[in-house]
Order: C-alpha cells, then structure tokens, then sequence
C-alpha cells in the first residue's frame, strides 16, 4: 500500500533530506501513509553550491520518517557518488553507506574544505536512534592532503621543514586514511585516526 511517483526533470533540491540525513535528525517531513518516490534529474541539489549531474534518487517514507534513501550521479569536478540510507520500519535505527572515487572533490562539496584532493572515499556507518550520536568510520585510499593550516603547521613546528613545504605545495600522498568519527549534537569527535604514506604516517584523535 501507499502512493508510488516517478519523477523526471531538470533540477531538484534534496538539500533538507541530506542535511537531516548527515545531522541524524531524521529528516522527517508531514507525510502519512507510505510513499515512494524514484526520479531521474538532470541537476540535483545537494548542499548549497554543491549539485549532482545526471542524478538517480530513490526515496522510501514511512509516514514522516525518511525509511531508505538511495542517491548517486556525477560530481561537478569529476567522478561519481553515491549515498545510500536503509532503515527498518519496525526500528529507528539506519545505516548509511558514502561512496566516491572523487573523495577531494566530494569533501570540498559538502563541508567547503579543499585540502584533500582526489583519492576514493568510503563511509560506513550507524545512524542508531534519532537524536543519539551516529558512529561512522571514514576511510580515504590514495589522497592528496595539501594547504592543510593545521597539518603544515604541525609539521613545522616537529622541524619537518621539507614535509611542511611540500604540504603547500604539490601535497602529500596518503595511501590508507582511516577515521572513526562519532558525530554528537555538540561536534564531532574523532578517536583514533590514522593516516600512513610513503613518507609520512600520523595517528590523530580530537573533538
């Protein structure tokens, strides 16, 4: 039961959906009943300055609670993504999958930072119950990191000056990054992170 549409057209904004999404708030909206909604869209809207060309979007609501989200098309600097939510409609809890093979380009959409450049990213992880923290875990594979303030500034002051200098310039290449990340009302905490390179390996953790 419920109500099924198929949509097509030039541009959509899914910008509200993802940012619930992102922020676990559960990007309920007023629907009752369950609908199901699956388009095809030239543009679509992400975050503000951000869009998806060639866009697919598969969307499942449960009465107002956002059930499954499925999304993938083309980002503006090159490469694909896609992000996919599943829930039960018996549980609050959801898991959400981020794929790219454009992690820089990806990053730099969604958050405004440019310090990463090119590379793949994978993000796995538990949504849990609305309103908990949501644990994931990020993992970066052959990326760039380059005019980083922070890392370029630690990097000077551990007397790396040659690292220092290639972070502002051409960047260092990391080949495995892996970032547990809890995401809570008050920030994000991160615990445990590890980046490894040909020449330069770092464990992180911060809030």
């Amino acid at each position: 039961s419920g109500i099924d549409l198929e949509l097509t057209g030039d541009y959509l904004n899914v910008a509200p959906l993802v940012e619930g999404i992102l922020s676990n708030s559960g990007g309920a909206i007023p629907i009752f009943g369950q609908l199901r909604l699956t388009s095809e869209i030239d543009v679509l809207e992400l975050r503000e300055g951000f869009s998806l060309s060639a866009a697919g979007l598969s969307v499942v609501f449960d009465g107002p609670r956002l059930l499954d989200f499925s999304m993938s098309g083309n980002i503006e600097t090159g490469g694909q993504v896609s992000i996919d939510m599943n829930g039960e409609a018996e549980s609050a809890k959801r898991t959400l999958v981020i794929q790219s093979d454009e992690a820089g380009g990806l990053i730099e959409g969604f958050f405004g930072v440019s310090f990463v450049e090119g590379g793949s990213l994978l993000v796995e992880g538990d949504l849990g119950e609305v309103g908990e923290p949501a644990l994931f875990n990020v993992q970066l594979n052959n990326t760039r990191f380059q005019r980083a303030p922070l890392l370029t500034q630690i990097l000077s002051l551990a007397s790396l000056r040659g690292l220092s200098d290639v972070m502002s310039g051409e960047g260092i290449l990391f080949t495995n990054v892996d970032i547990p990340v809890r995401v809570e009302d008050s920030g994000y905490v991160i615990s445990g992170a590890r980046a490894s390179g040909p020449a330069l390996g770092l464990t992180a953790r911060g809030y």
